[in-house]
């Protein structure tokens, strides 16, 4: 039964993220050839893709590049980084006070989680949330021009 649903998670989520990528593709965020897909509409670009970059990791592993320990840390503090961006937009979402309470309180325990996370991970994250700020601020700052 573990197994079972294991894969099914895995699965899901691969399928959840090629997807996306497919789509981001599509509108130009990624190169275009990850948006190629088959005549269901499967996102067969971005499984390569993703076929590929596990295929590399699993090998990395198996070769001692890379410990299976290192790799779950590494899961597990974009998990917790993509569930603090999730609690945000909760947060932002909500109109009532205890309801947004509650939303802050867990967002700080989960930054607080967070920064236990991984080094590459939280310098990814930063480095990430710097970028799209700076992105945000210049579009903002080339519409008022003109």
């Amino acid at each position: 039964l573990t197994l079972s649903l294991c894969t099914a998670t895995y699965l899901l989520f691969v399928g959840g993220v090629a997807r996306l990528i497919g789509a981001l593709a599509r509108e130009d965020f990624l190169p275009r050839i990850l948006a190629a897909s088959n005549r269901e509409g499967a996102p067969v670009g971005a499984i390569v893709a993703l076929t590929a970059v596990h295929l590399a990791v699993a090998l990395a592993a198996s070769w001692g590049a890379v410990t299976v320990e290192t790799l779950v840390a590494l899961a597990d503090g974009f998990f917790i980084a993509n569930a603090t961006i999730g609690i945000a937009a909760a947060y932002k979402l909500f109109p009532g006070l205890l309801p947004r309470l509650a939303t802050l309180l867990l967002g700080l325990f989960f930054v607080v989680i967070f920064c236990h996370s991984h080094i590459l991970v939280i310098l990814f994250v930063l480095t990430m949330a710097a970028a799209t700020f700076a992105g945000k601020r210049m579009v903002g700052a080339t519409e008022g021009t003109g």
